[in-house]
């Protein structure tokens, strides 16, 4: 259940869309804590937590090279090197609400759109 506790063996999983729980879950660890949350939370909390490079190589990961780490930061996020580890978003809309679906699309990937997105 979101927001409570898991055990698998030894270690706790706590899962949460709300990005400030994570937070706070992560400070009040032992400092071995791992969270995960989107990128634009890390802007929010960067003093508060660590951001990890994560390997890209699937087969030897970081044995093969240390060039294989990716940082999650907004310079790898544009060139396209952290899309191994984004997620997909999906908009689903009911058929006669598509055009406005659309408005919002094009405009949220047009260059104005995009600024207000690097604001967030």
């Amino acid at each position: 259940e979101p927001g409570q506790d898991q055990l698998a063996g030894e270690c706790r999983y706590r899962s949460s869309a709300d990005a400030e729980e994570i937070v706070e879950w992560i400070s009040a660890g032992d400092g071995e804590t791992i969270g995960y949350f989107g990128l634009a939370n890390f802007a929010a909390h960067d003093d508060e937590v660590l951001r990890v490079p994560i390997a890209d190589d699937v087969v030897l990961g970081h044995l093969d090279t240390s060039s294989a780490f990716i940082s999650p930061i907004s310079e790898s996020v544009i060139d396209g090197s952290y899309a191994t580890f984004s997620r997909s978003l999906f908009a689903i809309a009911r058929w006669d609400m598509f055009p406005k679906l659309a408005e919002f699309l094009t405009f949220g990937l047009s260059d104005a759109g995009q600024q207000l997105v690097r604001q967030v």
